[in-house]
């Protein structure tokens, strides 16, 4: 089954975008902003938010203004039962639980607030905006590390497929506390939240649902060898226009891998996503896959503008494109995303 992509929400420091996102991550960096504690500073969730933790602040604030959209509020407002939300977000509660037990350790067990249990609770990123926006079907939230954004999309568009969702928000956030930057080297903050449905004849942007491998550590060749095992199963060709990097382990070698997918015909160009977008948690395929459908949408690539987060030839047309993580686990997914002409539709 095919899929496409309604909207899209971004936010990150003081920069708050709707589709597209693309000119946002070439101009303002995400990776080099800070929200400075506000991660709702629009009061979009209301004012009584203090037992509600940054991460759910965030999120929340950017969806809440993906389902004000044309396309969106479109679905959701009719049906809110035949809408489901998956969210991807790693340790959403870490400040709650620093406050806890150092409160329990500082000044003993009879000093610990009892907010702070319900709150852990509330903090749970998916089902708290599913409350705040009124939306009844289902919703959960993954902690997977960088591929928590692809199983995001994989698990909503198990629901697309089955019918028993008509729209998905899927979407995920990364914030930095002074608790995250203990534990992450990493301060990229950004929240992002798209509106996924399944396709209809009349939709130019099409994508697939992710398809996923565990292995261990393996060459650049053997990587090269398997995406094309997989682009054969789901593609008439098994040779992609390009291939957007969404994200990397520090083993990976590019241009090695760039040689090897050149080698076996499978793509000549290479997009680094994380040129884009910066290094992160938990939101990077679903930036890339915001950024994905930005370049399809676009009649023509101004592959210059991209400058160095480019590594190989230049096409001069961008059709098909396929989303590619390495995490440091093993685990390689890919997402295949297309551009019908309008001769096709």
């Amino acid at each position: 089954m095919q899929f496409t992509i309604l909207e899209s929400s971004l936010k990150c420091g003081s920069c708050s975008v709707l589709s597209p996102l693309l000119p946002s991550m070439l101009n303002d960096g995400i990776s080099s902003y800070g929200m400075g504690g506000n991660y709702d500073p629009g009061r979009i969730l209301g004012r009584k938010t203090r037992h509600l933790n940054s991460a759910t602040l965030f999120f929340g604030s950017t969806a809440a203004a993906l389902l004000e959209t044309e396309k969106v509020k479109s679905v959701d407002r009719q049906c809110p039962d035949r809408v489901g939300i998956y969210v991807t977000a790693e340790t959403i509660n870490l400040e709650d639980d620093f406050c806890f037990d150092l409160s329990a350790k500082v000044h003993g067990p009879d000093y610990v607030s009892p907010l702070q249990a319900p709150n852990t609770l509330a903090n749970v990123v998916g089902s708290h905006f599913a409350s705040y926006a009124g939306i009844t079907g289902p919703n959960c939230t993954i902690a997977a590390g960088q591929t928590g954004g692809f199983q995001a999309i994989q698990v909503a568009t198990l629901g697309l497929s089955d019918q028993s969702i008509d729209m998905a928000i899927v979407g995920g956030v990364e914030v930095c506390s002074e608790y995250h930057r203990l534990a992450y080297v990493e301060d990229r903050e950004v929240s992002v939240a798209h509106g996924i449905t399944r396709a209809s004849q009349s939709d130019r942007l099409i994508f697939y649902p992710p398809m996923t491998r565990l292995r261990i550590k393996a060459s650049e060749a053997e990587l090269a060898r398997w995406l094309k095992s997989e682009l054969g199963k789901q593609l008439v060709t098994e040779s992609l226009d390009a291939v957007l990097i969404a994200f990397k382990p520090d083993w990976l070698i590019l241009e090695n891998l760039h040689s090897a997918l050149c080698q076996i015909h499978v793509t000549e160009t290479l997009l680094l996503g994380e040129r884009f977008y910066g290094r992160g948690e938990s939101c990077s395929a679903l930036l890339a896959l915001g950024l994905g459908a930005d370049l399809l949408n676009q009649e023509q690539v101004d592959w210059h503008a991209l400058g160095e987060r480019v590594l190989g030839k230049h096409p001069s047309g961008l059709r098909r494109l396929g989303v590619i993580g390495f995490d440091e686990q093993g685990q390689f997914t890919i997402l295949i995303m297309e551009k019908r002409s309008c001769l096709s539709m």
